[in-house]
C-alpha cells in the first residue's frame, strides 16, 4: 500500500472559522484481473483529521498548528499542505513558506469563472 497525505487549510476571517483537514490517499491492490494478468490498483481516500479553529485565533497560531500537523510522526515527510490562497490567504501562504513545514506547499486559488451548476474551478500552484 502506498499512502500520501494532504493537509487542507481553509482560512477563516472574523466571522468564519478556519478549518484544518488531513486527507489520506492510499493506493491498494485490489482483485485479480485475469484480462491484464495482474491485480487491479484501487485508490482509497480517508479523512483522518478534521479541526475547526476558534474564531479570533491569530494567523501565526494557525501557522504553528499547521506546522505541528505537518511535522507529526505520521505525516512528517509524507504530506502536502494545500492552502486556500484567496482573500487573506496570500499573506498566510507567505507565513507558511517561512515556517519550514517539512512538507510541500500548494496554493489553492478559487475562481468563479466558468462556474456552471455552482461548481467553481481552481488552480493549484
Amino acid at each position: 500500500m502506498i499512502s500520501n497525505y494532504f493537509i487542507g487549510v481553509d482560512l477563516g476571517q472574523r466571522r468564519d472559522h478556519t478549518a484544518l483537514a488531513v486527507l489520506e490517499r492510499a493506493e491498494v491492490e485490489g482483485e485479480w484481473d485475469a484480462v491484464w494478468y495482474r491485480r487491479r490498483r484501487e485508490e482509497r481516500r480517508s479523512l483522518r483529521h478534521l479541526e475547526r479553529v476558534a474564531l479570533g485565533t491569530p494567523y501565526r497560531e494557525i501557522v504553528e498548528r499547521v506546522r505541528g500537523l505537518a511535522q507529526s510522526p505520521w505525516l512528517a515527510g509524507r504530506s502536502t499542505v494545500v492552502v486556500d490562497a484567496t482573500g487573506v490567504g496570500a499573506p498566510v501562504v507567505d507565513m507558511l513558506r517561512r515556517a519550514r513545514l517539512g512538507a510541500a506547499l500548494a496554493r489553492w486559488m478559487k475562481s468563479r469563472a466558468h462556474a456552471p451548476f455552482g461548481f467553481h474551478g481552481a488552480a493549484i500552484s
